[in-house]
C-alpha cells in the first residue's frame, strides 16, 4: 500500500469514527481548507522510486509541516467535544506517525538496494585492478628476468676482464648491449602500463567518492573494499618505481662494461660484492611476490571456514541455494589462486636455484655472508616451506569445496 494510501485510510477511519468528514473552517474555525497532507504524501512515495537524499530530505520535511500543522488545527479545535474526538485525534495520531515509520523503512530498503548495487560495481573494479595488477606484475617478471640476463652477462664480462680473455670480453660486451637495448624497449612498454593503470585506479576512487551520499548508507563497508583498491595501487606504484630503477641499473651496467673493457675492473671485490648483493635481493623479492597471494588466502582460510559453517546451518530454500552459488565460486577461486601461487613458486626456485649455480664461485668469496645466507636459506628452505604450505591450503580448499555438498 502507498504511503498515500494508507493516509486516505486512515482519515476515512477517523471521519467513520467520529461521525464528521474533514471539518471545514466554519466549523474548526481555523482549520485550514487544506491540510497539505495529500502531497505531502504523494511526494513521499516519489521520492521512493530512485535514491535522491535531497528528494527524500525535502519530503520529508514537507510530510513533517503538514502532519504538524494538521494535527495542532484539530487540538484547537477540540473546544467540547465528546471524549471519542479526542481519542479518534490520537489514533489518527498514531496513523501519521506509523505512516513516517514506514516512509523509513521503505527509504531504507531503498538506499541498502542502491548501495548494494553500488558496492558490486566497486568490488567489479577491484576484481578488473587485480587482473591487471598481475598482468603487469607477468610483464614486470619478464623484463626482471631480461634484467637478470644482462646482470649475468656483465659477470661474465667482468670475469673474462679479470682473466685478461680479451675476446670473450669483447662478445660479452656486444651481447650486454643487445641485452640492455632490448630490456629498455621492454621495460619502457611496462613502465606505460604502470602509468595508466595508476590514472585507471585513481580516476576510478575519484568516481566513487562522487556517491558521498550512497557511501555513507555503509561507510565501513565501503572503507573495507576501498581498502583492497589502495592495497593495489601501492603495489602498482612499486612496479613503476621499479620500472624506474631498471632503466638506472641497465644502464649503469653499460657503464661498467664500457669502463671495464677500456680500463679493467678497478675494484673487483666491490664489483663481485655488489653483484651477489643484488642477487640476493631479487632472491627475496622473488620469493615475496611469488608468496604473496598463499598469505593472503591462509589469512582469509578462517572466515571462509566461517562462511561455510553459517552457511551449513541455514534453513533449506531458495537463500541458501544463492549461498551455495556464490560460495562455490568463492571457494574455487581462492583454490585457483593458491594452485597458481605454488607454481609459481616452484618456477622462482627452479630459474633462481639455476641463477645461483652459474655464478662464478670465485664471485661468492667476496660476498656478504648474509647475502649467501638469504640466497641458500630463500632457495633451499623457504620456497619448499611456502609450496608445502600451497599443498596443505589446496587441500584444506577442497575440503571447503566439499561441504557445499
Amino acid at each position: 500500500m502507498s504511503l498515500i494510501q494508507q493516509w486516505q485510510t486512515a482519515k476515512r477511519t477517523f471521519e467513520q469514527q467520529t461521525q464528521r468528514k474533514k471539518p471545514s473552517e466554519k466549523f474548526l474555525g481555523i482549520f485550514r481548507k487544506s491540510s497539505g497532507l495529500e502531497s505531502a504524501c504523494k511526494a513521499l512515495d516519489d521520492s521512493l522510486k530512485e535514491f535522491n537524499v535531497k528528494a527524500k530530505t525535502k519530503a520529508m520535511a514537507a510530510f513533517n509541516q503538514a502532519k504538524n500543522t494538521y494535527l495542532a488545527t484539530l487540538q484547537r479545535a477540540l473546544g467540547n467535544e465528546d471524549e471519542n474526538y479526542q481519542q479518534q485525534v490520537n489514533t489518527l495520531s498514531n496513523a501519521l506517525d506509523q505512516l513516517a515509520a514506514d516512509y523509513t523503512n521503505a527509504w531504507d530498503g531503498v538506499a541498502n538496494q542502491e548501495f548494494q548495487k553500488f558496492i558490486t560495481a566497486v568490488k567489479n573494479s577491484i576484481k578488473a585492478a587485480e587482473k591487471n595488477k598481475q598482468q603487469l606484475q607477468q610483464k614486470l617478471d619478464k623484463v626482471e628476468d631480461q634484467m637478470q640476463e644482462a646482470d649475468a652477462t656483465w659477470r661474465a664480462l667482468a670475469a673474462a676482464v679479470s682473466t685478461r680473455d680479451k675476446e670473450a670480453a669483447k662478445k660479452a660486451s656486444g651481447e650486454l648491449q643487445k641485452q640492455v637495448k632490448n630490456l629498455l624497449a621492454a621495460n619502457t612498454e611496462v613502465a606505460k602500463s604502470y602509468r595508466a593503470q595508476l590514472k585507471a585506479i585513481d580516476e576510478t576512487v575519484d568516481s566513487w567518492e562522487k556517491h558521498e551520499d550512497v557511501i555513507q548508507i555503509n561507510e565501513d563497508e565501503y572503507e573495507r573494499q576501498a581498502g583492497f583498491l589502495r592495497f593495489q595501487r601501492n603495489f602498482v606504484d612499486n612496479g613503476r618505481l621499479r620500472t624506474e630503477e631498471i632503466v638506472a641499473e641497465s644502464k649503469d651496467l653499460l657503464t661498467k662494461a664500457a669502463k671495464a673493457l677500456k680500463e679493467g675492473i678497478g675494484n673487483a671485490e666491490a664489483e663481485y660484492t655488489a653483484s651477489i648483493g643484488k642477487f640476493a635481493r631479487r632472491v627475496r623479492d622473488m620469493s615475496i611476490n611469488a608468496e604473496a597471494p598463499l598469505i593472503a588466502t591462509e589469512n582469509l582460510y578462517n572466515r571462509l571456514r566461517q562462511d561455510l559453517q553459517n552457511y551449513q546451518d541455514m534453513e533449506p530454500g531458495n537463500d541458501k541455494d544463492r549461498r551455495k552459488t556464490d560460495l562455490q565460486k568463492q571457494f574455487n577461486e581462492h583454490l585457483k589462486t593458491v594452485q597458481q601461487a605454488g607454481l609459481k613458486l616452484g618456477k622462482a626456485k627452479q630459474t633462481l636455484k639455476k641463477e645461483w649455480k652459474a655464478f662464478p664461485e670465485y664471485f661468492k668469496q667476496f660476498a656478504e655472508p648474509q647475502d649467501v645466507k638469504d640466497v641458500n636459506d630463500v632457495i633451499n628452505g623457504g620456497f619448499d616451506n611456502a609450496i608445502g604450505r600451497s599443498v596443505e591450503l589446496t587441500k584444506n580448499l577442497r575440503e571447503l569445496i566439499n561441504g557445499l555438498e
